[in-house]
């Protein structure tokens, strides 16, 4: 059984529209942010190591993160958008 952290987690994510540079996309799963968060990463040409150490986690939270590992602390992903200038705007997905 998940706890209530991974399940506010897991809700977050389905509600989630990344925005950077006046760009929207949505995501509905962690697979989802973590394959948004890879591309916008190698867009900026940066390597996983560099984003790592901008947002204090490590190159193998950020690999499993990038991969979708649906257990990723909320803290942990903000450090990682932050470091990659990107912002979350949540929406009513009924609306």
């Amino acid at each position: 059984m998940p706890d209530n952290e991974s399940v506010r987690d897991h809700a977050l994510y389905r509600l989630c529209a990344i925005t950077h540079r006046k760009a929207t996309m949505r995501v509905h799963t962690v697979r989802e942010l973590g394959g948004l968060v890879r591309d916008h990463r190698e867009r900026l040409a940066l390597t996983q190591q560099e984003v790592a150490d901008r947002a204090a986690v490590t190159r193998d939270w950020l690999v499993r993160f990038e991969n979708g590992k649906a257990t990723v602390p909320v803290s942990r992903v903000f450090d990682v958008l932050a470091a990659l200038e990107l912002v979350v705007d949540v929406s009513d997905s009924r609306a």
